[in-house]
């Protein structure tokens, strides 16, 4: 079962693993690892790192997803490595083969 995380305005770099689901509700950044997950639709400043397997729902904000992490976004995102992303009206950046 999944443990919920709330993230409101917060200076340093919040990370989370395993099974967390976290909540960013404002000007934040958030790392995740592993099988959690972070949904990210009220805050443009938000900054979202996807690592291992996270998943990532990003209607704001600034994303980068990396190694085999899934990605639904509406927001500007740069791609490494074999993430699966689905994209809607926006600026996507690819490195690597992904």
């Amino acid at each position: 079962e999944y443990v919920r995380v709330l993230v409101t305005d917060f200076d340093y770099i919040v990370d989370i693993y395993d099974y967390a689901r976290c909540y960013i509700l404002g000007e934040a950044t958030v790392r995740a690892w592993d099988h959690s997950q972070v949904y990210s639709n009220r805050c443009n400043q938000a900054i979202i790192e996807l690592y291992d397997h996270a998943y990532g729902h990003v209607g704001k904000g600034w994303v980068q997803a990396r190694n085999s992490s899934q990605l639904w976004t509406a927001s500007d995102a740069v791609l490494n490595g074999s993430v699966m992303c689905e994209a809607q009206h926006l600026a996507l950046r690819q490195c690597n083969n992904t």
